[in-house]
């Protein structure tokens, strides 16, 4: 539920509103910084089940929707992309 609505939201809105770094960004550092680290300690260090590894690993979109609900409402990821492709027509 999170993963599709973290995608839907975020991956949709920020991107097409030419705030694809800030999205990139969230999400490597969410999976390299929070989910390949947990996910490693819990199956190879603690030895727990392949289901609450997987949980662990969901887990991360948790993380990541304060994140980017904050970003949409600061309306920071809405960029005027045309403008940039008009300045280029003209030249």
């Amino acid at each position: 539920m999170y993963t599709k609505e973290n995608h839907r939201k975020y991956g949709g809105f920020c991107s097409f509103g030419g705030d694809g770094e800030y999205l990139t960004l969230m999400d490597a550092g969410s999976i390299w910084m929070i989910g390949m680290p947990l996910t490693l300690i819990l199956g190879l260090i603690f030895k727990v089940d392949i289901w609450y590894v997987y949980a662990a690993h969901i887990a991360i979109e948790l993380f990541k929707l304060p994140l980017g609900q904050r970003r949409l409402r600061s309306r920071k990821w809405y960029h005027n992309v045309t403008e940039a492709v008009s300045s280029v027509e003209n030249n």
